[in-house]
């Protein structure tokens, strides 16, 4: 059953790995392009070579990560989540 959430959870991420891909690297070109304030000459353009070689690498280990931590997350006790939403249903409840 862990398993198939695991999947699930690849299958899921695997179209949006290109969105976030896509979105940061306009996000960096549009930086480069309005920043006016550099520490240095070519400081936005660093940034943006940064980005484009980078990011896959961090979007890739973050995936990972995820997976990994994904089963310990799912087989945690729900006596050690946080009821909040609970907890403020009694707080309107008993008043």
């Amino acid at each position: 059953m862990i398993l198939m959430y695991c999947l699930l959870g690849v299958v899921v991420s695997i179209p949006i790995l290109p969105l976030l891909y896509l979105k940061s690297i306009l996000n960096a070109v549009f930086i480069a392009i309005n920043n006016k304030r550099q520490a240095y000459k070519g400081q936005n353009m660093l940034g943006l070579i940064l980005t484009i070689l980078v990011n896959p690498v961090i979007l890739v280990v973050s995936l990972l990560i995820d997976l990994i931590t994904l089963p310990s997350m799912l087989l945690a006790d729900e006596r050690n989540f946080e009821f909040k939403y609970q907890q403020s249903l009694e707080v309107l409840t008993a008043v």
